[in-house]
């Protein structure tokens, strides 16, 4: 009789744990899942030079601390961004990313928000919505004054507003700009949004009448870039070539802009205006 007592109570354990185990299962799984997918505590730092052509020196320093945390699960990026000599406290910027349910993908900025002056602290918010048929809708509106002093819906301004498809091998972007009175169009080759190879921008301002034209180029090898953008109606060039073999764990970024030195002159010379290095490592 004891025999066949301690088996039913062994067999009722091992029941017990069995279904303990099958229904904790799913909740680990979850947890293990979130868990994999939350980044650890990134840091960057980022050092700018001047022109050097007017002499090199530091322009320019940059440090930025990102983790990632849970809110009613879901994942939201956390950001704290300090600029020198730009930022009047330790903080310069707040930033939140993440999604939330039914694709919407939002990006949150506020700009010196321990500054004394109000004027400098405005929050923006850049808000991505995937639609069906590979339509992507964007909006970047901005509210312009402090939220610790409120929200008020007369100081909302709408900064851009557009759709992005792809339209086979090259997508097409129409954007609004109505602070600037600016109808833009996009044009760019492949699928994936400001990564083409071949991109062209054609600008409309509706107040003064003018155009604009901006052809832009990217080539993208081993652990380096090249990119350059042509402004014929400025009569400028834009290159920037970034490397991040030349040092290992850092990433170095070299800009030229190159034109005349003077429009108005006849005799002016075609050559380098401003170059500028930048120096950025990631741990």
């Amino acid at each position: 009789l004891s025999l066949s007592l301690s088996l039913s109570l062994s067999l009722s354990l091992s029941l017990s744990l069995m279904v303990a185990l099958m229904l904790l299962t799913p909740v680990v799984a979850a947890a293990a899942s979130q868990e994999k997918h939350m980044r650890m505590p990134t840091h960057t730092a980022e050092l700018r030079s001047s022109n050097i052509l007017d002499g090199p020196a530091l322009e320019h320093a940059r440090a930025k601390w990102e983790k990632d945390v849970m809110v009613n699960e879901h994942r939201l990026t956390l950001g704290i961004t300090y600029d020198y000599p730009s930022s009047e406290n330790f903080v310069s910027e707040l930033s939140f990313r993440g999604s939330a349910p039914g694709d919407l993908m939002y990006d949150l900025h506020i700009h010196n928000p321990l500054a004394k002056d109000t004027d400098t602290r405005v929050t923006h918010l850049d808000l991505t919505q995937i639609l069906s048929q590979g339509f992507v809708a964007m909006a970047s509106v901005f509210h312009d004054g402090p939220l610790a002093h409120g929200f008020r819906p007369s100081l909302l301004r709408v900064k851009e507003l557009s759709f992005f498809h792809t339209a086979g091998v090259v997508n097409v972007q129409p954007c609004w700009l109505p602070q600037e009175h600016i109808a833009r169009l996009k044009i760019g080759q492949g699928r994936v949004r400001r990564r083409c190879p071949i991109s062209l921008q054609l600008d409309r301002n509706l107040k003064e009448g003018t155009n604009s034209l901006e052809i832009g180029a990217r080539r993208v090898m081993d652990g380096r870039m090249i990119a350059a953008r042509v402004f014929p109606m400025a009569k400028r060039l834009r290159v920037v070539y970034t490397d991040s073999r030349f040092e290992e764990d850092a990433n170095w970024e070299v800009t030229g802009i190159f034109g005349k030195s003077n429009d108005n002159a006849a005799d002016s010379v075609v050559g380098p205006l401003g170059i500028t290095f930048k120096r950025s490592w990631q741990w």
